[in-house]
C-alpha cells in the first residue's frame, strides 16, 4: 500500500483552488448566469463542478497512485467534506471513501482507454 503524506488542510486548499477555478470557468461558459457565488450553487451544480475539479487534480497524479492501493480515497473524502463545510453544502457532509473510490474508478478507466489506444513512438 502506498502511503501519501498530505495534510488534510493542504488537500482541502488544493481542491478549493481547483474548484474555484472550475467554478469561474463554468460560470463563464454558462448561458444561464443564475449563480453569482459558490454558495448559491444547487447540489447538482456543486457536484458537477466538484467531480470535474477532482478529475483534473487526479489526472495530474502519477498513474501508480491511481492504480495501486493507497490512502488516496481517505484524502479525497476528507478534502470533499472540508470543502462542503466551507461552502455549507450539508448533502456532501456524508461523502465517504466509497464515493471517492467511484471517482478514482472513473479516472482509472480513462487511463485505461488512453493507454490502450495510444502507441508509443520514438522521439
Amino acid at each position: 500500500m502506498i502511503e501519501i503524506n498530505l495534510p488534510t488542510e493542504a488537500a482541502i486548499s488544493l481542491l478549493n483552488d481547483q474548484f474555484v477555478l472550475e467554478f469561474k470557468r463554468q460560470r463563464k461558459l454558462s448561458k444561464n448566469k443564475s449563480f453569482n457565488s459558490i454558495e448559491e450553487l444547487s447540489d447538482s451544480e456543486f457536484k458537477k463542478i466538484l467531480e470535474i475539479s477532482l478529475f483534473d487534480i487526479l489526472s495530474l497524479l502519477p498513474v501508480t497512485l491511481i492504480t495501486e492501493e493507497s490512502n488516496l480515497p481517505e484524502i479525497i473524502s476528507k478534502s470533499v467534506k472540508g470543502l462542503a463545510y466551507k461552502y455549507y453544502k450539508p448533502s456532501f457532509y456524508k461523502f465517504n471513501e466509497k464515493n471517492a473510490k467511484s471517482i478514482l474508478l472513473l479516472v482509472r478507466k480513462s487511463f485505461g482507454s488512453f493507454s490502450s489506444t495510444t502507441t508509443f513512438q520514438n522521439n
